[in-house]
């Protein structure tokens, strides 16, 4: 994810290649629920370790900012 949305599909390798290091502000790490529990609203138990880059507002031209 960048900024809290997701931005590369599955694969994290392409968001480590194309993302300049000076312009990542901070990354998160943490466990996110499966679409199901995040639907339906009942935790199931599944989750998966999802990282989150957030940029320097300075470096987010070009990015999409919704």
């Amino acid at each position: 994810m960048v900024d809290g949305k997701e931005f590369f599909g599955n694969d994290p390798k392409i968001a480590t290649k194309n993302l300049p290091a000076d312009a990542v502000d901070k990354v998160q790490v943490y466990d996110k629920q499966s679409d199901q529990a995040q639907l339906t609203g009942f935790e199931d138990g599944n989750y998966e370790k999802t990282i989150n880059l957030k940029l320097k507002k300075d470096k987010r031209k070009g990015f999409s900012e919704k």
